[in-house]
């Protein structure tokens, strides 16, 4: 009873359950939890009833199958009107759902049903912080069949039956365990007692009998008798004893339990579980946490953080669902088609540049909530790091969309206040209208996402488009791109040139390889224009390891030449999915060996943007890499979501600052503070400081002052092909 009093207590003070009764999120509560028919069985649930407070269900579950056509639980003759439960409707003023007079009720007792003898617990439904008001009961319940008193007996040693009520079952003097000593049905053998099992009504229901080898009882008695003739005498060895057993079955699980639990904490990997096969208090605790764990992991994969919006991911599934439902209305619905906002905001780098990236997700929060407020019965999701996509559902004409995306740049635009200032928010809008009868969910999406990045280049900003059939004019460029850069990564059509990094008030101390492609019929490509297409393809991997080892042929070469002049180490730089890509690291190894390279020469650049992205993954590989001796350099440091203080987790030996700050200290001379701030700050964390962007004496001067250690710029060298290293001019300078 008291198990199922704590299932049912735990189930009931959720804030998950709370907004499922209440039609919140009740298809993702309904597939993360109620769907999971092997927790019913592994917790010997045979009920659970989720009942609103007009006494109509929004969820039952009843083991097995059902007691007659209907599916609903029958009392047995005789046995009143509390064991009759239909599954769609529990009467009013039935004791289950007396509850919901006292936010702090808890309710157990016993139905006696057609399918048998029922334990049941009921408890009001509050919020996981214990507020109300009760939003429904929740009611929970196992059955005692033959197999439930067959364990029991098993697991005592006590043979145990369960029978209907006689007169003077409800015994005075009965201990706290509520059982009595039947004198009249012991033996010689064996020692009988029984305990009355009331229903919920008070009224017997039925006695549960236990009859006890005497020869259990007579050992205990020589025990007793033993340990009192002894006990002055074995005090110390019992003391031991008991201290030992505390160690082994208290104190070891628990210290095992909190190291684990600070594990997970520590790595932030909702994936681990603490796991384990015990049967007692701290079995149950480590079983409580890991669901826990579920549940925090299932809301993190379907919750954004920052803004509590959906994600991508539950987005998509909101998206899929709405295509379903629409596609299977009547013409006229089928007609009305589904729209998608694709929203960007305009500048949003800008406010973490100057006022960090508190700010930034202040920012973020404020355009989330106004998106809830002005579409309050839309689907909303941040599915990027300043993008928001917004699901309506039979938009009139397409016209009527492009109002409604409108209306909400509008709105959404403004002021937002934070940390004492005013700040403008500006949003780009990019609208698409679909028919589930002719385009898929990822064409919606894809539409949508084309339409925003036309409103961002045609009114420069703030602006709202809809998607036509032009801006597939351009996806079609963009895949062409693709199709030639996937045959010059095939075909050797890439070369690399490097750029040096000097060390200030010194000489170069090695140089950074930079892809080129000189596209046939096209000319020079930048590589802010191929690098992204090569990303969201997944050629990058190919051509990320064209570059590694086509830098490593370099440096060795110059390496075996010797002459003082050339390059001694070389950076390459890095993409996640390539990082992420399970040989890598076992083909930088391989590479350093090939090449007999030292490790230290070969440096590894990320994207500050790259480390912040599965954190768990990144940090693992990193230190794989670290353990092989290769240098790990941040680059773009500034222009992601990531703060010194968490870059103590990460074995980073360079930052480089990117070159947005140093150009902005032109205009703005703060800029010079937070560039010698963040040098400051990271030698205290034991790394070194590259500053990018130099293009002049003055500006190499200033970062010499602000500390840094390293400069990258123009104003040193332009990247130039490996020849130029070992030309004769260069020779002699």
């Amino acid at each position: 009873v008291d198990h199922l009093e704590v299932l049912c207590l735990d189930w009931a003070n959720w804030t998950d359950t709370y907004d499922f009764v209440q039609g919140r999120h009740a298809a993702d509560y309904y597939a993360d939890n109620l769907a999971q028919l092997s927790w019913y069985e592994d917790t010997n649930v045979g009920l659970m009833y989720i009942v609103r407070p007009d006494g109509t269900t929004a969820h039952t579950y009843l083991a097995g199958d059902p007691a007659d056509a209907d599916g609903n639980l029958r009392p047995v003759p005789g046995a009143g009107d509390t064991a009759d439960l239909p599954r769609d409707h529990v009467p009013a003023g039935h004791p289950l759902l007396r509850v919901l007079e006292n936010a702090d009720a808890l309710t157990s007792g016993l139905l006696l049903t057609e399918r048998g003898p029922l334990l049941v617990a009921s408890r009001p439904i509050l919020t996981s912080e214990s507020t109300g008001p009760p939003a429904g009961v929740m009611i929970v319940g196992r059955f005692l069949d033959n197999g439930q008193i067959a364990r029991l007996t098993e697991q005592t040693r006590v043979a145990f039956t369960l029978d209907p009520p006689r007169t003077g079952d409800t015994p005075a003097g009965a201990d706290a365990a509520g059982f009595r000593i039947d004198p009249a049905a012991s033996t010689a053998d064996t020692l009988a007692a029984r305990r009355l099992l009331p229903q919920l009504d008070g009224t017997p229901g039925r006695t549960l009998h236990a009859r006890i080898p005497r020869e259990i009882t007579a050992q205990g008695d020589a025990a007793m008798a033993w340990a009192r003739g002894a006990q002055f005498a074995a005090a110390a060895l019992v003391l031991l004893v008991l201290a030992v057993s505390l160690q082994r079955v208290v104190v070891g699980p628990l210290t095992r339990l909190t190291r684990q639990t600070a594990t997970i904490a520590d790595d932030d990997d909702l994936k681990l579980r603490v796991g384990t096969d015990r049967r007692d208090e701290i079995g149950v605790l480590a079983r409580g946490f890991d669901r826990m764990l579920d549940r925090l992991q299932a809301s993190r994969a379907s919750r954004d953080v920052i803004t509590g919006l959906r994600t991508r991911a539950s987005f998509d599934q909101a998206l899929e669902l709405a295509f379903a439902r629409n596609a299977a209305g009547d013409a006229a619905d089928a007609g009305a088609g589904l729209a998608v906002l694709y929203l960007n905001l305009d500048a949003f780098r800008a406010v973490n540049d100057t006022l960090g990236y508190r700010a930034g997700d202040g920012l973020l929060r404020a355009v989330a909530e106004r998106i809830v407020q002005n579409l309050p019965g839309a689907t909303a999701a941040r599915v990027g790091g300043d993008e928001f996509v917004v699901l309506l559902e039979h938009p009139a004409t397409p016209a009527a969309a492009l109002a409604a995306g409108g209306e909400l740049r509008r709105r959404v635009a403004g002021k937002v206040r934070l940390d004492g200032l005013d700040l403008q928010v500006a949003v780009s809008v990019g609208v698409a209208v679909g028919d589930p009868r002719s385009d898929t969910r990822d064409d919606l999406l894809r539409h949508a996402d084309l339409a925003m990045y036309a409103a961002k280049a045609r009114a420069g900003g703030g602006g709202v488009a809809l998607y036509d059939a032009a801006l597939e004019r351009e996806q079609l460029e963009r895949e062409s791109l693709l199709g030639d850069l996937q045959a010059a990564v095939a075909g050797g059509g890439l070369g690399l040139h490097y750029q040096p990094v000097v060390r200030l008030g010194g000489g170069p101390v090695a140089v950074e390889a930079l892809a080129r492609w000189d596209r046939p019929g096209h000319g020079p490509v930048r590589p802010d224009v191929f690098v992204p297409v090569a990303e969201e393809s997944g050629l990058i991997i190919p051509l990320g390891s064209w570059v590694l080892r086509t830098a490593c042929t370099q440096l060795a070469a110059w390496r075996a030449d010797g002459a003082a002049h050339l390059p001694r180490a070389v950076s390459v730089n890095v993409a996640l999915r390539q990082l992420l890509h399970d040989p890598f690291v076992a083909e930088v190894a391989g590479l350093i060996e090939e090449f007999d390279l030292p490790a230290r020469t070969l440096r590894l650049e990320l994207t500050e943007s790259t480390i912040m992205d599965q954190t768990t993954d990144i940090r693992r590989v990193l230190h794989a890499l670290r353990d092989l001796g290769v240098e790990i350099h941040l680059d773009d440091f500034g222009t992601g979501y990531s703060s010194l203080s968490t870059l103590h987790k990460f074995p980073i030996d360079v930052i480089k600052i990117d070159r947005s700050f140093l150009q902005a200290t032109e205009t703005d001379p703060r800029h010079a503070a937070i560039i010698e701030t963040i040098t400051g700050l990271s030698h205290h964390l034991d790394a070194r400081v590259t500053l990018e962007g130099i293009e002049t004496a003055d500006q190499a001067e200033a970062a010499l002052v602000w500390g840094c250690d390293f400069a990258q710029g123009y104003y040193f060298a332009r990247p130039q092909p490996a020849d130029a290293f070992t030309a004769p001019a260069r020779r002699a300078a």
